[in-house]
């Protein structure tokens, strides 16, 4: 405002010198007019860079949002999949059919609820890939140790010990229903 009001006052100085009969008002009508232009460029200049800076404002925040969304999600999501692997690779010491089917009864309700699971895997990879798509993938998130690679690589872990799991309780029927023949 004030460069304005200076730019204002060179050019009614200008007005001024060329009412009065100024005899190179020519040349002070030229420079006026170049001081104008000049101006009118770094307030056209200065007014994008207030647009730019503003858009990149948003975006920060935007990606921000996103990164303790991530954060919030990922953090349980890890918790329930260690809790998960533990579950999956639990040695067990049965004695009978029945304990064996108790166990894979236990499994089976396991297996349904990881669809539930799969549902917040894809909600937490969703958002990763939002960040990615808004070019904060490159950077670490200050709200979460866990990246997407970590959770990609547990979720994988998980999806494989399942059919791990499913042989050896398939095994271990197997050789209990051996053992209540002999008995």
């Amino acid at each position: 405002a004030a460069h304005e009001d200076r730019v204002e006052q060179l050019s009614q100085i200008a007005k001024e010198l060329e009412s009065l009969g100024y005899f190179n008002s020519a040349e002070v009508n030229e420079r006026m007019a170049a001081i104008s232009d000049n101006w009118e460029v770094l307030r056209n200049l200065s007014d994008q860079r207030m647009k730019t800076l503003a858009e990149a404002e948003q975006l920060q925040i935007q990606l921000d949002e996103l990164r303790l969304d991530f954060a919030k999600k990922a953090a349980p999501f890890n918790n329930w999949m260690d809790g998960a692997k533990e579950e999956l690779q639990d040695v067990f010491n049965v004695h009978s059919v029945q304990e064996t089917q108790d166990l894979m009864d236990a499994h089976n309700a396991f297996q349904a609820n990881i669809q539930v699971a799969e549902s917040e895997y894809s909600g937490l990879i969703a958002v990763a890939d939002m960040i990615d798509q808004l070019g904060g993938g490159d950077k670490p998130n200050p709200y979460s140790n866990l990246s997407r690679e970590d959770i990609n690589a547990k979720w994988e872990e998980v999806l494989a010990l399942v059919p791990q799991r499913d042989e050896s309780l398939a095994q271990e029927q197997t050789r209990q229903e051996e053992h209540d023949k002999l008995r």
